[in-house]
């Protein structure tokens, strides 16, 4: 029995622990060993610089444990009222409080969903870029189970997501959204689309992500995974959330960007443990059913779609699009991550895709 009540203490504390921000100079807050889970050190006489690290060891205030060694975490921070740093909230459910990020004060309505363990603050740098915009406003959230969003112990399916994504547009009256899906982020989205159909949509823009999880080949299809899982990529995410899990959120930071600097690793790693071990590998495991490959084809003329690729993976997003979408604009653009790492190239696609919708011809 008390080992029962050990484990729900720590689960109740780990829930908890999950409301605690990021910030891409660092972890948000001023001691960077609650952020490790250890409440006992008080940031005061504990590991010093290069020392091997990890949540039961863990460094002092002024590190961050990275990749198993306690580095320095920068002092640089955003300035007071930076965009990304204004975060509300709104009750979408009974059991879901979505918490959300704003910039700009236009007509045209932006929604971006982060993808698979981030949260909102990963577009930080969109949210920047509009945030003195009259024609439009962003807003970047937190689906359930991730970032500052409510943890629940159901409805982490990405089918759930999108009742969400359309129970958050409900609560906060958005109508002609464009909206954006990054990484799994994109079958959030689908998913929306899926049960709602574009009806309340002005754009559709996919972020390095697909609507079809797992296929034949994944090096020749635009999916994630092989239904088979032969190079055990499918089953390296799920187990590694379970039981590798510090590792698995190094490497899964480090895959996601062309430079993983200590600064943007400990930013990123702490956004990806904010979400629950079990919510991440559950969400993993289930994504590999999904296939919302004619929802997407069904769009095309209807609206404008935007694909953003990493250029690795951009030659079979084209040939998707070809033949499936040929509407549909293309780019290429480095890594997973290249709206955050490369946003000023980012920034200006994106730009030169609103001037398609804010030109597309309204349905009566």
């Amino acid at each position: 029995m008390k080992n029962y009540y050990k484990l729900v203490s720590v689960v109740i504390a780990g829930i908890f622990h999950m409301a605690a921000g990021c910030s891409s100079t660092g972890l948000e807050g001023a001691d960077a060993t609650e952020a490790m889970g250890d409440p006992t050190c008080q940031g005061d006489g504990c590991l010093p610089q290069d020392a091997a690290c990890d949540a039961t060891l863990p460094c002092s205030s002024s590190m961050s444990c990275v990749s198993g060694t306690c580095v320095q975490r920068s002092t640089t921070v955003r300035p007071e009222g930076s965009p990304s740093m204004k975060k509300y909230y709104t009750e979408v459910s009974d059991d879901l409080t979505i918490r959300y990020r704003v910039a700009g004060n236009g007509d045209q309505v932006i929604l971006l969903v982060p993808g698979l363990t981030a949260s909102g603050e990963v577009f930080e740098r969109q949210l920047e870029h509009f945030q003195n915009s009259t024609d439009y406003t962003v807003y970047a959230m937190d689906p359930r189970g991730q970032g500052e969003s409510t943890k629940t112990a159901t409805g982490n399916t990405y089918e759930q997501h999108g009742r969400d994504v359309g129970a958050f547009m409900q609560a906060l009256s958005l109508t002609d959204v464009v909206l954006a899906g990054w990484s799994n982020g994109v079958f959030d989205v689908m998913a929306y689309i899926d049960q709602n159909t574009a009806a309340n949509l002005r754009g559709l823009i996919l972020i390095d992500g697909t609507p079809k999880c797992s296929g034949a080949d994944n090096t020749t299809e635009w999916v994630w995974y092989r239904r088979d899982d032969a190079d055990g990529y499918k089953q390296y995410y799920t187990q590694g959330f379970l039981f590798d899990r510090q590792n698995l959120n190094t490497d899964f930071a480090t895959w996601m960007v062309e430079d993983p600097t200590p600064e943007y690793l400990a930013w990123m790693e702490c956004i990806i443990s904010q979400t629950p071990d079990e919510v991440a590998a559950l969400l993993n495991e289930t994504s590999a059913y999904l296939d919302y490959s004619e929802d997407l084809a069904a769009l095309d003329g209807q609206l404008p779609l935007l694909y953003v690729a990493r250029t690795e993976w951009a030659p079979l997003v084209s040939d998707w699009a070809q033949q499936n979408t040929p509407s549909a604009t293309v780019e290429a653009l480095g890594k997973h991550m290249m709206f955050w790492e490369r946003s000023e190239d980012f920034n200006a696609i994106l730009d030169e895709f609103l001037v398609t919708v804010d030109n597309w011809p309204v349905s009566p």
